[in-house]
């Protein structure tokens, strides 16, 4: 059965109790659930219709208010990756949490499909807070941005320009810079090569052409927008599930390759926290962000785990997120 999506207006009815039959009601404030629930909903940013997972906590009263994150996860993911897992955690500590698809990703509008734009996805994030401000069950002064891996750059740009985010936290951010790129892609020839093949694609799509396409994931394959090990990506019991696409559109290089991601650092002036380690990708990102924050800051270093054990081991994201959740009950 197709599972119903619920607008913000849908969404109130059905935590007040007024929604119809056919509307589900485990999160109604009559029927109290004993473990976090979910309602897909959706929302709308800059003409695309973008596809959500509301997680709501355990102990759900539509008759209060609860602060809420919006939560976001690593380039070419989709809502039911790691940014689903940590919604699901926060909503378990209280939190109404949100993952949600990007436009151009899994089940939300946009073309080229699989298209890494940091610009569209940083305007995703501030949509997607307008969208939880207007839940009657959210406080929309208590509002935060959690991102994991690459959207721990885009939610940082979002906090330093929407203060409508009132604390931020990033969980193994990957912060590269034009410069840093360099080091994964070949230097200046390779990051160069990739920048004037996305420029062709681009133009080959304007002109009326077939969409360009690489693997997001292949170790085997240099042209592969990930082409070295990554287990997550190659494991059908971890992230390749079937709703994430193994694709990435070639265009997305020029963007990718040339977005400084600990800039906007300098600008965040709410709190902030990241969750990192020393096995992390680009930890020197994360350090260059802390000493770059305006605001109170804390790091919580888990250096004993690899990077991509923060997307999906049970006992890495109940580390992460119980450090995340102590600074987001003490600033949200």
């Amino acid at each position: 059965m197709r599972t119903p999506f619920l607008t913000a207006a849908a969404l109130a009815l059905f935590a007040c109790g007024a929604a119809d039959s056919d509307t589900p009601t485990e999160a109604t404030a009559s029927n109290t659930p004993t473990t976090p629930t979910m309602q897909k909903v959706q929302f709308e940013a800059d003409g695309n219709t973008l596809v959500g997972n509301l997680h709501l906590p355990a102990d759900f009263d539509a008759s209060q208010t609860y602060p809420a994150v919006v939560v976001d996860g690593s380039w070419t993911t989709v809502k039911e990756q790691m940014q689903g897992l940590y919604a699901k955690e926060l909503a378990d500590e209280g939190y109404v949490a949100l993952a949600f698809d990007h436009r151009y990703y899994g089940e939300s509008e946009g073309s080229p499909r699989e298209f890494e734009n940091h610009n569209a996805k940083v305007a995703d994030i501030k949509a997607a807070v307008t969208y939880l401000q207007s839940l009657p069950f959210v406080a929309d002064d208590r509002i935060g941005g959690l991102g994991v891996c690459a959207s721990g750059a885009y939610m940082m740009q979002a906090t330093a320009e929407d203060d409508r985010i009132r604390a931020y936290a990033g969980v193994v951010p990957w912060l590269m810079t034009p410069e840093t790129a360099k080091g994964f892609y070949g230097g200046d020839e390779g990051t160069q090569d990739r920048i004037a093949k996305a420029n062709a694609a681009e133009a080959q799509r304007q002109s009326g052409g077939d969409i360009e396409y690489v693997p997001a994931y292949d170790p085997n394959n240099p042209e592969a927008a990930m082409f070295f090990p990554v287990d997550y990506y190659a494991n059908a019991s971890r992230g390749k599930i079937p709703s994430w696409t193994n694709n990435f559109a070639v265009e997305s290089w020029k963007y990718w390759l040339t977005y400084d991601g600990v800039e906007s650092s300098k600008n965040v002036d709410v709190p902030a926290v990241i969750v990192g380690s020393d096995k992390q990708f680009l930890p020197d990102g994360a350090r260059a962000a802390l000493d770059n924050f305006q605001g109170e800051t804390e790091m919580v270093w888990l250096s004993e785990y690899e990077h991509d054990q923060f997307y999906d081991n049970p006992e890495v994201i109940a580390q992460a997120v119980a450090g995340v959740e102590t600074f987001f009950d003490a600033h949200l």
